[in-house]
């Protein structure tokens, strides 16, 4: 399974991007929305299938489909 994770602190995703891939998965990284936005549209995250993006906001999660 592919993970995109996006955030503009680089520190964090690099830290992320550590700890799933010894989980097993396969992590690709951008650290802000349009370039995520562009690699999604571009394929290859989750062949056939629609991506969903997290993100924190306000100490939330948020999801949506696109």
């Amino acid at each position: 399974m592919k993970i995109l994770v996006v955030d503009d602190e680089q520190l964090l995703v690099k830290g992320m991007k550590f700890n799933l891939e010894n989980e097993g998965y396969t992590v690709e990284t951008a650290y802000d929305g349009a370039t995520a936005i562009d690699m999604a549209k571009s394929g290859g995250l989750i062949p056939g299938r629609r991506p969903c993006f997290c993100w924190r906001g306000n100490g939330r999660i948020s999801s949506f489909w696109i």
